[in-house]
């Protein structure tokens, strides 16, 4: 009874201490397998085997091969990427696009720009979405120097882009005609102040017309239709330089000769019958 009971015990810890030693060998292949799914393949975590990956570490995306998913390296601009040809976001800082290879504004605060669009927020002295030209009267390489001081827009204190009104010329130093509101020569206006018509804006436009504001090219009334209520009381006409009431007298006058026409012709055709015999009038 006693070597039955001394059986039994030595079994019994020889299955205890089997316990003891597979226990850890499991958790070590179960650790093996995690590794391996992490440090051979960039997956974060992985679907039935380490090799087909469901999410990928930071610089990999997801790539389809045949039955499996796995870990792709993004290309070396990029910080985090959707495909070989399209980053999320880009490893150097002041760099964005698709490619990453669009280098931001230096007009952009910081030299940071939107990942996507290049986009920013401007410097001082400087102008546009992306920040990339000198605000209104600087130029410069850095967009420090101040235009002449006629110009609006200059590349140069010697090359001014747009002059202020009144003023033309490369640095802006010419004064437009004085009937100009702006011009790009002194031989031609581009605009000409109320009041003022023609190549120079020489010439003064009717006092008739409303406001004495007229068309640049012609002289006619700014209202083309020239309707009487956009002339002064009592003018008419293109220029407004017709007297609405000699008008009238003129069109009454010819309104009785018409009528009178009417009626010298219905007499005679009243006093001639069929066979076309003249009645004697008496």
């Amino acid at each position: 009874m006693n070597q039955h009971l001394l059986q039994f015990g030595i079994i019994y810890m020889m299955f205890v201490f089997s316990l003891v030693l597979l226990v850890p060998f499991s958790v070590q292949v179960k650790a093996q397998h995690m590794t391996e799914c992490d440090m051979y393949h960039h997956c974060l975590t992985c679907m039935g085997v380490s090799y087909n990956c469901s999410t990928c570490s930071k610089g990999y995306f997801l790539r389809e091969f045949g039955d499996f998913y796995t870990c792709t390296k993004c290309p070396s601009q990029c910080l985090e990427c959707e495909s070989l040809s399209s980053c999320s976001a880009c490893k150097i800082w002041n760099h964005y696009g698709k490619d990453c290879k669009s280098v931001c504004s230096k007009g952009c605060l910081n030299s940071t720009c939107d990942q996507s669009s290049g986009t920013c927020l401007c410097k001082d002295n400087y102008e546009g979405g992306h920040c990339d030209y000198c605000a209104k009267g600087k130029y410069g390489y850095e967009c420090t120097m101040e235009c002449p001081a006629n110009c609006v827009t200059c590349h140069s204190d010697k090359n001014c882009t747009e002059c202020k009104n009144g003023y033309h010329g490369d640095a802006c130093k010419s004064k437009c005609p004085a009937g100009c509101v702006s011009c790009s020569s002194g031989t031609s206006c581009d605009q000409c102040k109320d009041g003022f018509w023609g190549d120079t804006c020489q010439h003064n436009c009717s006092r008739e017309c409303s406001g004495g504001i007229c068309l640049k090219k012609t002289g006619v009334c700014k209202d083309k239709k020239c309707r009487c209520d956009r002339c002064s009381s009592g003018r008419h006409g293109g220029n407004c330089n017709m007297d609405k009431k000699a008008l009238r007298e003129n069109s009454s006058a010819k309104t009785i000769q018409f009528q009178v026409c009417l009626l010298v012709v219905a007499v005679l055709f009243c006093s001639v019958d069929v066979t076309g015999t003249m009645y004697k009038m008496m």
